[in-house]
């Protein structure tokens, strides 16, 4: 089954791992939990019109499905405060390699890391699913 292909208007990013999978979480016992994932989160400002189209795609997303969960979160700062900003996590399995590639196409070396407040988009896949309430 051939996936759709979209792409987010431009975010900042934050907890990006892009180039090095994120590993699995590791308990106190050495017992590590989940798999290592590609990850990253993505910040959109509320009043950026392009943001506003993605936010209402994946809400009726989630919805056309009856899915609980949308991947839309609020942003808080280090003292747990609402920031008015909105946040989405992008992830996939270790096997599953994201390109990373700046404004012009070209691929980005790993030795250059994508930091918090980089300036991205990302390509993605929505993917539904129905456990845990379902979502996308």
């Amino acid at each position: 089954m051939k996936r759709e292909r979209l792409t987010t208007p431009v975010g900042i990013a934050k907890w990006a791992s892009v180039h090095t999978p994120k590993p699995g979480f590791v308990e106190a016992d050495g017992k590590t939990r989940g798999e290592a994932k590609f990850q990253i989160d993505v910040c959109f400002d509320p009043k950026d019109a392009d943001w506003k189209a993605f936010g209402l795609d994946i809400t009726a997303r989630v919805k056309a499905i009856k899915g609980k969960n949308s991947p839309i979160k609020p942003e808080h700062d280090e003292e747990d405060k609402p920031t008015g900003r909105w946040f989405v996590t992008f992830k996939t399995s270790e096997k599953y390699k994201p390109g990373v590639l700046d404004k012009y196409g070209k691929a980005v070396p790993e030795n250059v890391l994508v930091g918090n407040g980089s300036k991205v988009k990302v390509n993605y896949s929505p993917v539904p699913y129905e456990g845990f309430g379902g979502g996308i």
